[in-house]
């Protein structure tokens, strides 16, 4: 029995609907070429002429398959998918065989219900034929670049010939006449009479998998997991990007002249010599070096950062403009400084702590190890047939090796781990000269000079990532509002007006922009703008809405797989069923620890304390009755997911930044009935520690002027000047009324004093208050003996917005 044909109406209504979508997958330009133009159905055309060779390069031979095969094709070429994966076509890029090929089983093609079908080759007759068909109108020629990839198939010319002789029977034909059977192309006529086209079989093109590998890396490298930190993100059909968002990152204290390398100037910073001062004196002239370029500039190195400061970021930036500049697509200029036009190396990134989990604890912490891990990596990506190409190319031609984040290696019940990875890596790079390597680790893992597992600073120069400038936080802020925008909801225009309004919000608060020099912090700082549409000017309340947004990325996870599909997977406090409202009293508990500890340091810099393993864990074991397991459930997955807390190495903790440290030690005190005597003691005791704790208490109750008023009293009982109940001003006295002064600020307690009746009716002691602190100030400033001119100066300007009550000032 003779199987029915593949109707016309079915190739036209296909064709059509998968046109539009290949021009606006395609991109702004090319869709604005196009769209509603002539050239539209030009491309159509095409797009028919491709799907029917594709067709006629199936040999169905029952009515069961050919109705499958109708189904499967209609889904196939509806998907907006395929259309994104068919969309390099139109700027002369090949198909990724691979990726399509996953595609058209997911619409349903099952290679043993369709075994005359070799959807490899019938995508390659498919493109030869589209090329062949858009290569003969000049004017859709002049906007699409299809002749680049139909010169790089003329290697194929068995196909391209067959193709065509089809294009030459189809000249001149109405594809609405047109139907597919058997390999066979029927044009029906006048009278009944037909036209038969019969398809024969050429060989195609084989799959060209280090591009298939390459699209993959960019999939797994270039969306940013930030769904965590804000729900709104978690239903976003196209997550964001990191070349969306990615801001230069600089050297820290490493700079060049304008007229020198980066290769020269780092030579210079490793080997010095010369005039010290000659240096010093072209300061001036001299630019930071970005670490894009330093990479570019360096065979080898390694890279610091803390936790937060983009070191993730940049690798997978790196590998992601490198792999699409290799495979022909468009790179923004710019984007890659330092590295030349004509280089475009082979990217391979390997996150060392999946690299720890898989290695043997028999491995031999040798080259094998990282070969056979990569071939494995290849392998759980769908392109394990790349492995020989990848390991070849890197022998023979080199490429780029980024190991990331060697600090993340968990070293609990095997000790020796990772000395074996770092073992494993230099021998691994150590023959292949043509290749670079970039190694990643958190500043605090790598700075400890005793550890056996450093790698030879004499060839793995160690530099550390500086954090951002104001102009990178301006940068940042744009990018990121405009990579969101339609996620709020606004157009262009507004993305900038909320962006401007953020930096100048930013930069006008000190506080905040010590917090924004972070990249992860600044990313949180926007996150609470965006969604709250404001910046709260109390530091207590953006403390207090970050600290909620960093428990949010241990509570759930959004995953996407492969083709983009999306799904929550629940985080530690999910799986334990534990309240987040609980999990943070214990960690305001170990932040107060943490602080107070830290005080009686002799180096108790910027950075936040360190809190060590064991500490943490008998706190958080009180979480779960004394269950020591789900502790260490949740610090294994500290480890693998930096929050509230982040893992500085394997035995060690600490918070993102010192604030959150004394923010969580505030509210902690602030849970205690004797909290206003706490606080008092602690800044009597060491003043500039205890600041910041103090103004943070203060500031998260500012709607409850009571607990203000305790705690400033507590502070200073008495008035300034000698005899009863009255303090003789002192240099401690004087700081903490400016501490004083600056807490009745931050709270606005100054709109508790009411012109018409002097204070708030019923509330006499707080006017008594206010004006007990202004005292405290005036006799600040007139203190010459006790406080030096900058003391007395910060009291006349906090006097000044409290309110002088001297007459005539």
């Amino acid at each position: 029995m003779a199987m029915d044909p593949l109707s016309s109406s079915y190739l036209s209504s296909v064709a059509a609907s998968f046109t539009i979508s290949l021009v606006t997958a395609a991109g702004r330009k090319i869709e604005r070429e196009i769209a509603g133009t002539p050239k539209e159905q030009a491309l159509r055309k095409a797009v028919e002429v491709g799907i029917l060779a594709m067709l006629a390069d199936a040999k169905t031979i029952s009515r069961d398959e050919k109705n499958l095969l109708d189904d499967v094709f209609r889904e196939f070429f509806r998907s907006p998918e395929v259309a994104e994966e068919m969309s390099p076509l139109l700027w002369g890029r090949s198909l990724d065989v691979g990726a399509l090929s996953a595609l058209f089983e997911e619409a349903g093609f099952v290679p043993d219900e369709l075994p005359g079908l070799d959807f490899s080759h019938a995508i390659a007759v498919f493109q030869a034929a589209f090329l062949e068909q858009a290569s003969e109108d000049p004017d859709l020629q002049r906007i699409l670049q299809t002749r680049l990839l139909l010169e790089q198939l003329s290697t194929q010319r068995s196909l391209l010939e067959a193709v065509r002789e089809l294009l030459a029977f189809l000249k001149g034909v109405d594809l609405s006449k047109v139907a597919v059977t058997v390999g066979r192309i029927i044009v029906a006529g006048l009278e009944g009479q037909r036209k038969v086209y019969k398809w024969i079989p050429v060989e195609a093109a084989p799959v060209d998998w280090e591009a298939h590998y390459l699209k993959t890396l960019i999939s797994k490298c270039e969306p940013l997991d930030l769904s965590p930190i804000d729900e709104s993100l978690a239903e976003y059909s196209r997550p964001v990007r990191v070349s969306d968002v990615f801001t230069t990152l600089n050297l820290d204290g490493v700079t060049r002249r304008k007229d020198e390398t980066v290769a020269e100037a780092i030579e210079k910073l490793l080997n010095p010599s010369g005039d010290r001062m000659a240096i010093e004196r072209e300061e001036a002239e001299r630019v930071p070096i970005q670490a894009v370029e330093a990479v570019a500039g360096v065979q080898r190195l390694v890279i610091l950062g803390k936790p937060g400061s983009g070191k993730s970021t940049l690798t997978n930036y790196i590998a992601t403009q490198l792999a699409r500049k290799r495979l022909g697509m468009e790179v923004s200029s710019g984007s890659l400084p330092g590295w030349p036009e004509d280089e475009s190396p082979l990217p391979v990134r390997i996150v060392l702590r999946r690299f720890a989990a898989w290695i043997k604890a028999d491995g031999q912490g040798n080259a094998g190890d990282v070969w056979d891990y990569l071939e494995h990596m290849l392998n759980e990506w769908g392109c394990k047939e790349a492995f020989p190409h990848v390991k070849r190319t890197l022998i023979e031609k080199g490429g780029i090796v980024f190991f990331d984040g060697l600090d993340e290696v968990q070293e609990t019940d095997e000790a020796a781990k990772r000395t074996k990875i770092i073992a494993a890596i230099r021998d691994f790079i150590a023959p292949l000269d043509k290749v670079k390597v970039l190694v990643t680790c958190r500043n605090y893992a790598y700075e400890r000079k005793k550890d056996p597992w450093h790698l030879p600073e004499d060839t793995f120069p160690v530099f550390r990532l500086a954090g951002f400038s104001k102009k990178q936080i301006q940068y940042f802020v744009h990018a990121w509002y405009h990579a969101v925008r339609t996620i709020r909801g606004w157009d262009e225009e507004r993305a900038d007006q909320e962006a401007d309004d953020l930096f100048e919000k930013i930069v006008s608060q000190r506080h905040i922009l010590d917090l924004a020099r972070n990249p992860l912090l600044l990313t949180l700082i926007a996150q609470v703008h965006g969604s709250t549409g404001y910046l709260p000017k109390n530091r207590a309340d953006l403390y207090d809405k970050a600290v909620d947004l960093l428990l949010a990325r241990w509570e759930n996870r959004l995953v996407r797989d492969e083709k983009g599909n999306a799904r929550w997977e629940p985080g530690v406090i999910a799986r334990l069923g534990i309240r987040t409202s609980d999990l943070r009293k214990h960690l305001e508990v170990v932040a107060f620890n943490a602080h107070e500890r830290q005080e009686s340091e002799e180096n108790r810099d910027g950075r936040a304390a360190d809190i060590p393993h064991e500490g943490l864990g008998e706190e958080l074991k009180k979480l779960f009755g004394g269950s020591l397991d789900k502790a260490e459930e949740v610090l294994e997955y500290i480890q693998e997911r930096a929050g509230l807390l982040v893992a500085r190495d394997n035995r060690t903790y600490a918070f993102p930044h010192r604030s959150f440290q004394e923010y969580l030690a505030a509210m902690y005190i602030m849970r205690k009935y004797s909290y206003n005597e706490m606080l008092a003691e602690r800044v009597r005791r060491d003043y500039a520690w205890w600041r910041e704790v103090f103004l943070l208490a203060a500031g998260a109750n500012r709607n409850t002027p009571v607990v203000v008023y305790n705690i400033v009293n507590v502070l200073l009982p008495y008035s300034p000047g000698t005899g009863k109940k009255k303090w003789e001003v002192t240099e401690d006295r004087a700081l903490h009324a400016l501490l004083a002064a600056q807490t009745l600020l931050e709270t606005d307690f100054n709109k508790l004093m009411l012109p018409e009746t002097g204070s708030e009716p019923g509330k006499d002691y707080f006017r008594e208050l206010y004006d007990r602190i202004r005292d405290w100030l005036i006799a600040c400033m007139v203190a010459d003996a006790v406080l030096g001119p900058h003391r007395r100066n910060e009291a006349g300007n906090i006097l000044a917005r409290l309110g002088d009550p001297r007459p005539g000032v």
